[in-house]
C-alpha cells in the first residue's frame, strides 16, 4: 500500500539497471503505479516509453490500453489520441494483428472504448451514442458472461433511449414527410430496443436484489433506473397498456420510495391517453395514498426528485380538474 515508495523504488531500478531484462516490466509497473495516483501525464509518458523502447516485449503490448486510458483522462488532443489508439486495437488497424478478440487486452480496449463513447458529449464526439451502442453490442456478443454484463446492458439501453429521444425531437420538426416518417420510425425502433435491453438488466439484477448487500450501490441505481426507463420507452412509443404494467412493476418494487410516486403519475397519464377516465382516477387515488405514507424526507434525499408538496399539489389540481 506504500504507492509513493513503490514509485521511487521502480524509478531507481529503471535508472540504475538500463540493461536488465526486467526493465520493461518495471516501467510497466511504474506506469500503473502513477496511473493509480491519477498522475495521468506522467503515467502516459512511461507507457509511451515502454512501447517505443521495447516494442516487441509483452509489456509494450499490455501498456497500450492503460496508455489510452491515461490519454483520455487528460482530455483535449491527448484524449483524441487515446481514442485512436483504442480503435487501432479493436479494429486491428495496425500492420499486424496485436490481439485476438478473446485476449484480455482486446476486451479491456473494447470496453474502455465503449465506455468513452457512452459518456462523451455530442459536442466533443459527434455521434457518440450510436458509436457507443455499436461497441457495446460487440462487447455483449463477444463476452456474454462477463461480470460487467448488467452494466454494459444498462449503458447500451441508455444509449438507445437517449438517441431515440433525440432522433424523435429532430424528426418532428422536419418539413419533408418522408424524412420525418423515416426518422420517427427509426426513433421508435431504438426506443423499443432500449426497453428490451432494460428488461435484460432487470432480469440480471432483480433476482440478486434481496434487500441485503447482494447488489452494489451502482447496481441498485441501475436496477431502479432500468424499471423506470423501460416503462418510459414504452410510454414514448405509445404502447400505453404495456407501459402501465411496467410502471406497476416499479411501483410494486419501490412502494415506499418517491420512485413509486413518479411511476404512479405516469400510470395516470397513460390511462388518460387511452381514454380510460375511470382507471386514471383510480390510479390518482392510489398515488394519493402512496404520498400519504411516504415521509417528506424521502423526497428531499432523492436526487432530482420534486418535493412531496409538489406532488400533493399536482394530485389536487388533477382531482379538481376532473371534478369540474
Amino acid at each position: 500500500g506504500w504507492t509513493e515508495r513503490v514509485i521511487e523504488v521502480l524509478k531507481g531500478f529503471i535508472r540504475d539497471y538500463p540493461e536488465s531484462p526486467s526493465r520493461p516490466t518495471a516501467m510497466y509497473r511504474l506506469g500503473r503505479a502513477l496511473q493509480s495516483q491519477r498522475e495521468w501525464k506522467r503515467a502516459a509518458a512511461v507507457f509511451d516509453d515502454v512501447t517505443q523502447i521495447y516494442p516487441r516485449f509483452p509489456d509494450a503490448a499490455r501498456s497500450l490500453v492503460p496508455l489510452a486510458e491515461c490519454l483520455i483522462e487528460q482530455g483535449g488532443d491527448a484524449a483524441r489520441r487515446g481514442v485512436i489508439l483504442l480503435i487501432s486495437i479493436v479494429d486491428d488497424t495496425n500492420d499486424e494483428q496485436l490481439f485476438d478478440p478473446q485476449a484480455r487486452d482486446y476486451r479491456l480496449a473494447l470496453l474502455r472504448l465503449a465506455d468513452y463513447y457512452a459518456h462523451a458529449s455530442e459536442k466533443d464526439e459527434p455521434g457518440c451514442l450510436e458509436k457507443a451502442a455499436s461497441r457495446l453490442e460487440d462487447a455483449l456478443a463477444l463476452y456474454p458472461d462477463d461480470p460487467q454484463s448488467p452494466r454494459l446492458k444498462f449503458d447500451l439501453a441508455n444509449c438507445y433511449r437517449k438517441s431515440g429521444q433525440a432522433l424523435r425531437a429532430e424528426s418532428q420538426v422536419l418539413k419533408q414527410p418522408a424524412a420525418r416518417e423515416a426518422g420517427l420510425l427509426e426513433s421508435r425502433q431504438r426506443l423499443l430496443r432500449a426497453a428490451d435491453v432494460f428488461g435484460g438488466v432487470i432480469t440480471a439484477l432483480a433476482t440478486r436484489d434481496t434487500g441485503k448487500t447482494d447488489l452494489s450501490a451502482l447496481e441498485q441505481s441501475h436496477l431502479r433506473a432500468a424499471y423506470l426507463h423501460r416503462a418510459d420507452c414504452l410510454f414514448d412509443v405509445g404502447q400505453y397498456d404495456t407501459a402501465v404494467e411496467a410502471y406497476r412493476e416499479a411501483v410494486w418494487r419501490y412502494e415506499n420510495s418517491p420512485v413509486a410516486v413518479s411511476a404512479s403519475m405516469q400510470i395516470v397519464l397513460a390511462h388518460q391517453n387511452l381514454g380510460q377516465s375511470a382507471d386514471a382516477r383510480a390510479a390518482l387515488r392510489r398515488m394519493e395514498w402512496l404520498l400519504r405514507k411516504i415521509p417528506e424526507g424521502s423526497f428531499e434525499s432523492e436526487p432530482g426528485m420534486s418535493s412531496k408538496h409538489y406532488w400533493e399539489s399536482m394530485v389536487q389540481r388533477l382531482a379538481s380538474s376532473w371534478v369540474n
